[in-house]
């Protein structure tokens, strides 16, 4: 009949700690990038404090008291339109890029501080999630303080992709092309950088590792 309707993922209530500690797993394609837990986490739930906030309004910095994470948009909706010392709720989807973890926002409230003891409270009833642990191996980051290990990136599922993949490819492409203006996404197509470029483009842009800096030019996130 009609066309089948993807159903939108749960948003999940995390203690910012959490988004900075579960393994970021990036997968190909389509498929939306998630931290990995006792289940797959897409989209998440958070509330805090403003700390930090850039005079563009392209981004912030949210405390919960356990941790603090930037919150980064790439064109000013008004979406991060609060102040420093605001409590805000916030729907949005984890990213990361390089060693830097942040969150790509959908919506941003200002509340009020009951709304961050609810949140906690309700966080608290279900417990610290961790990153399941493997037959005879610990949960990731257990006894390393979070962090990697030298040589351990095969089994790492924080590890950036591979260097020739489809979407390094095109971010490659348009940091040897950009002069400073970005690229034109036309110019990537006809390059053929790699199969199914617009597709590929376009889901680059909703992962947040590149944006839109003018109509149909893009740069990469750095």
């Amino acid at each position: 009949m009609g066309e089948e309707v993807r159903k939108r993922a749960t948003a999940v209530r995390l203690r910012i700690s959490e988004v900075r500690a579960l393994p970021f797993v990036r997968e190909g394609g389509m498929a939306p990038s998630y931290l990995q837990a006792g289940e797959r986490i897409s989209r998440l739930c958070l509330v805090g404090t403003v700390v930090q906030k850039a005079d563009d309004n392209l981004s912030l910095v949210l405390d919960d008291g356990s941790e603090t994470i930037a919150l980064r948009v790439f064109e000013d909706r008004g979406l991060l339109s609060v102040g420093i010392g605001d409590i805000v709720l916030v729907i949005g989807k984890p990213r990361e890029f390089g060693s830097e973890r942040y969150v790509l926002p959908e919506a941003v409230r200002k509340v009020d501080a009951g709304w961050l003891r609810v949140h906690l409270g309700e966080i608290s009833k279900r417990g610290v999630m961790s990153a399941p642990a493997s037959a005879g191996q610990p949960a990731a980051g257990a006894g390393n303080g979070g962090k990697k290990e030298a040589g351990n990136d095969a089994a790492d599922p924080e590890a950036e992709p591979p260097r020739d993949s489809p979407g390094q490819k095109i971010c490659a492409f348009i940091r040897q092309h950009d002069a400073g203006d970005g690229v034109d996404v036309q110019d990537i197509v006809e390059a053929r950088v790699a199969e199914g470029c617009e597709a590929l483009v376009s889901s680059l842009l909703r992962s947040g590792d590149i944006f839109e800096v003018g109509p149909g030019r893009v740069k990469v996130l750095e």
